[in-house]
Parts: structure tokens; sequence; C-alpha cells
């Protein structure tokens, strides 16, 4: 998917066979590296749906952290939903949540993330996604520089007791792979290495004009699925006024096969 290809959800009413949704939305994935999911109805789309859909098409990963100290567990669902007692975490809060991967800090992360609305916000709370082949595009002709420093340049990535040293930028022969999130660099970055970091981080910031950004905003029952390597993702500020306003439950899958598709 480029930034010419509309963003169009899959549409379905029939709940009947979860696994031949789970497969269409798979086979969307592989084409485009992002599936919106959309039922007709909500009622009966939640997380045991999607356990029966997924069951056969891949390998669950367990996803889930400590709020308080980022340490991973063995939780196959994390919650992504407002609370006011942890202002602090991006998990929690309703601010805008900056660009980023998920699998940043994670030597082997899940191939595919997905996303399961259970109450959408108030209003605002859209989930933003950058294709890393538009930001190298974007790069390329805009600050070529800073392209060829997160190609060539590692970057230490930790949190909760993980750590990762890899560039931001990878191109090889299966395509653009991604690794960003400026909230886990690990502390003790040479000072060239943070001045890219925040050069990458200024241009994501300033780029709502000029980067093929698209905006889901996902309603009761519906679900996004995504490369976590394929594209960046971040989220929109929202509005809520009690605990859960905004809730989501958040997945990882190891597709069986290559569901990485083309470049």
């Amino acid at each position: 998917m480029t930034m010419n290809d509309p963003l169009l959800p899959i549409e379905f009413s029939d709940l009947s066979s979860p696994a031949a949704i789970g497969r269409q939305v798979l086979d969307r994935c592989r084409a485009d590296g992002l599936a919106w999911v959309r039922p007709a109805r909500a009622a009966g789309v939640d997380r045991t749906f999607w356990d029966e859909a997924l069951r056969a098409h891949g390998e669950r990963v367990a996803i889930d952290e400590d709020v308080m100290t980022g340490e991973p567990n063995d939780g196959l669902w994390s919650t992504v939903a407002y609370d006011p007692a942890h202002p602090g975490t991006f998990r929690h809060s309703r601010t805008a949540q900056p660009l980023h991967t998920d699998g940043s800090y994670v030597a082997d992360p899940p191939e595919i993330v997905f996303l399961v609305c259970r109450r959408a916000a108030t209003s605002g709370g859209a989930t933003l996604f950058l294709d890393g082949r538009d930001l190298v595009l974007a790069l390329g002709t805009q600050r070529p520089s800073l392209l060829a420093a997160l190609v060539h340049q590692p970057m230490i990535f930790a949190k909760g007791g993980l750590r990762v040293q890899a560039p931001v930028i990878t191109m090889g022969n299966d395509g653009v792979r991604l690794r960003w999130n400026v909230h886990a660099l690990a502390d003790g970055l040479a000072p060239e290495v943070r001045a890219i970091a925040t050069e990458l981080c200024d241009f994501l910031g300033s780029g709502s004009s000029r980067l093929p950004i698209r905006s889901v905003r996902l309603e009761a029952g519906d679900a996004v699925f995504f490369h976590d390597d394929r594209l960046l993702h971040g989220r929109e500020a929202f509005n809520a006024d009690h605990p859960d306003g905004r809730f989501l439950w958040k997945g990882g899958l190891r597709p069986h096969g290559d569901t990485r598709g083309g470049p």
C-alpha cells in the first residue's frame, strides 16, 4: 500500500466462519502491510472471536508488559485503555503518541500486531500509519543525509530489561524494514547518534502536511492488523472523561508461512 492507494476496511456481517475472516485479514496484510476490519455489527467481535479467527493461521505471541516496569509477561492480550491513574504511560494516557514500531527493543518481535476496539473515545484517538516505503521516499527527496544515517548508524533501544542494537531502516530483498521508538532509546547514546534520532523525531513530528500518514479511527468491534516492521504507527490525542473511556485490546501474531509480501 502506498500513498495513492485508498485505505478501505474489510467489511463483513457473517460471523459464522472466524477462520475464513482471519485468512482474509492476513491476505490483506500480505498485500498491503495493513488491514482494517469493520464488522457490520460489533456484538460478538471481541478477543474471543479473534482467538478463534487466528488459531489456524499462526502462533500467538505474548505481548503484554507490566505497566509500572515495562517488563514483558506471558499475556497474549494487552489492554490499551485510558486510565487516569497512569498518565505517564502512552498505553493509559489521552495524549498523542508519536510514530513508532512496537518491537523496537525486542530481538524477535511478532510479525503482526493487531488492535481490537472495545470502546472508542468520545472524540479523537485515531490510529496513524506511515508505510516504510513512503518514509524512505520522503527522506530520499527531502533529507537524503538523514536517510543515509538511519540506514548506516545503529541505534540502541531498551525497555523492561530488553535491549536491541540496530539501524532504524534496513533495506534488502524483502523490502524496507523499520525499528524505531524515540521513547525507547537507551540512555548514554553518543551525541551524534542522539542528534540523528532528534532529527528523525522532528521530521516525523512536523510531517503531517508532507508525509502520507493514514488515519484509522476504530469504532467498537473494529480491528486493525499491521506488520510492525513495515509501518510506523502512532495515535492522535483523544477525549475521555472516565477510566476505559477509550479501550483497545492488543495482540501479536507470527503467521504460518510468509505474509510479508512485496517491497
